[in-house]
């Protein structure tokens, strides 16, 4: 018995056993001496009764454990159950309780199972949580209207923002291309927009971004032309020559239009336009300037008159703006995205709208800070196709690099590799240091793991402790090609299974060093001439790696239809 206890009281969590007698009454005659830690009560104190401990739950989850309990009583199955705990010094902890009961010969029930304390894995999931909820509520009450559409220009996704400046529900809009007859699109004199000539069309034909294009668009909802601003941007996979999706952005400027026909009638400016708004001769000096643009920039309208277009712009130089003055005579408008310089000295994107009066000979100029759709843009993008914590492609992007490896594989008949990878030791390091150090063993298994590919190859992260690797253009015949997989299996287990050293917080200004040993399990499956689907060669590779887990982790198993 002290043996047992001796073991016990070393392992990471707590070791108990917990009896239901058939009277009703409780008790829990052995725990080991981290059930301190989680309840504040000695094991000694519960031995014949457990009230001690049911004492410490909190009050809003005793039911649930009463529940089931009594449910695994009767059942005799698996008691898995999460529950918070109150513990001395004020503060709450999360344990999870896991045991299986036996009914005895004198008809009480006995659970025997380990009670583990999950307090920074709630943290950490209430964090990410809050994290994605948060990314949620940008995407979705961003100012600016957002289209995702597929290589055939058939819609696949859109915010709230786009629903409501084009009138139409999502549902009404997957599936259908945006220059479908039924959704008129004009020019701004009125003639209608051809199919190519859409933006994302046209930024699908081309393989380039096309920019702040205005057009007239038919909301049904108000039964009335609605005037957006368009922008539409290819993306292309790793190596492609041709987009696979276009991400177009845009936002409703039927008020600008209307404040830009009065401007063109009567030659005057509401200051209290939310846009920026100035005039300017051709010579590039502002003659007049709203409010708006002045707090935008940091400057007082007095500051800014007089001004040359060259002090505030930042994109082009003097005559970079004088060239630039001359194509707007010649067009008679432009709209663009440009930077401004803040009195502050900081740089403003800024997304700037030029009418040209020919008659009065000034330019008529609105501007609109843009610096949160760019940020809005950039986050949407990195979390399309990268793992936040270690910058690796993440699963959709490693399927469609190995959708293009086997297509490449096919036409050089060259084999490629796939390795599914899990680290061994994870969870005692999470469990015993918590969340912070193992994001950091992730980082530096990532790094190492980078380490010991070449650039032409593919590191993904799956998700918690599993990685992939993916291998291409290994020889033609398949024994060499084995051997060089074999041979980068072996120097990224090497690798992984060398010790790290990983930073610690101390209490206080101090800091530490926690050294930790991980080593790692592989699963290899080789492929060549497209012979799999990418989702059976994952399926092949991971079953590969659980091989590997089953014969004594530290192991590197190839895949074959023995396994």
């Amino acid at each position: 018995m002290q043996t047992l206890r001796s073991v016990s009281d070393l392992a990471p969590g707590v070791i108990y056993q917990y009896r239901l007698f058939p009277d009703g009454r409780t008790c829990i005659p052995f725990a080991s001496e981290r059930f301190f830690d989680l309840f504040g009560v000695h094991p000694a104190e519960v031995r014949d009764d457990a009230a001690g401990a049911f004492a410490r739950v909190h009050e809003e989850d005793v039911a649930g454990i009463v529940a089931s309990t009594r449910l695994s009583a009767t059942e005799l199955s698996r008691w898995h159950h999460e529950f918070r705990v109150n513990c001395p010094d004020g503060t709450e902890r999360w344990v999870l309780g896991d045991t299986s009961p036996v009914r005895e010969e004198s008809g009480a029930i006995l659970w025997n199972g380990f009670l583990t304390d999950i307090t920074e894995r709630k943290r950490n999931e209430a964090a990410l949580e809050k994290s994605e909820e948060r990314l949620r509520l940008l995407f979705e009450n961003i100012l600016h209207g957002v289209l995702f559409q597929n290589e055939r220009g058939e819609i696949t996704g859109a915010n709230p923002m786009a629903e409501k400046i084009l009138g139409l529900s999502l549902d009404t809009m997957l599936g259908r291309n945006p220059s479908d007859p039924q959704w008129p699109v004009i020019h701004e004199d009125g003639s209608a927009f051809s199919g190519d000539e859409h933006p994302s069309m046209r930024a699908l034909k081309t393989h380039k971004p096309v920019c702040d294009v205005v057009m007239g668009v038919s909301n049904p909802r108000l039964a009335q032309i609605r005037w957006i601003q368009i922008s539409s941007v290819p993306q292309f996979r790793a190596g492609a020559a041709t987009p696979f999706e276009v991400f177009s952005t845009f936002s409703d400027v039927t008020e600008r239009k209307k404040a830009e026909e009065v401007l063109k009638r009567h030659k005057i400016i509401v200051d209290t336009a939310q846009d920026g708004f100035w005039m300017a001769d051709v010579l590039g000096n502002i003659q007049e300037v709203n409010k708006a643009y002045a707090w935008m920039t940091g400057y007082s309208v007095n500051e800014l008159l007089g001004k040359r277009i060259s002090d505030l712009e930042t994109n082009e130089d003097a005559e970079d703006v004088k060239r630039h003055i001359l194509r707007i005579i010649e067009k008679g408008h432009d709209q663009f995205e440009t930077r401004h310089r803040h009195k502050q000295g900081y740089e403003i994107d800024m997304e700037v709208s030029v009418t040209y009066m020919a008659e009065t000979r000034q330019f008529f100029v609105f501007c609109r800070d843009i610096r949160e759709r760019k940020r809005a843009e950039q986050v949407m993008r990195e979390l399309a196709y990268r793992d936040a914590l270690t910058g690796l492609p993440n699963r959709r992007m490693l399927i469609d690099r190995l959708a293009q490896a086997m297509a490449a594989s096919k036409r050089n008949e060259t084999y490629g590799a796939l390795m599914f990878l899990d680290l061994d030791n994870f969870k005692p390091l999470n469990d015993q240091h918590g969340h912070e150090l193992g994001d950091a063993l992730l980082i530096e298994a990532a790094r190492r793991i980078k380490l010991c590919v070449r650039e032409a190859d593919t590191v993904a992260r799956f998700g918690g402790d599993e990685f992939v690797v993916m291998v291409t253009d290994l020889d033609t015949e398949i024994k060499p090609a084995l051997e060089q997989a074999r041979l980068v299996a072996e120097k990224i287990r090497l690798a992984l299974g060398a010790s790290y050293l990983l930073g610690k917080q101390l209490p206080g200004p101090q800091s530490g060093e926690v050294e930790h040993r991980c080593t790692v399990s592989i699963g290899v499956v080789m492929f060549v001439n497209h012979e799999f689907s990418e989702q059976e060669l994952l399926n092949r590779a991971d079953k590969a790696m659980y091989q590997a887990k089953q014969t004594g982790r530290d192991q590197i198993c190839f895949f074959s239809d023995h396994n």
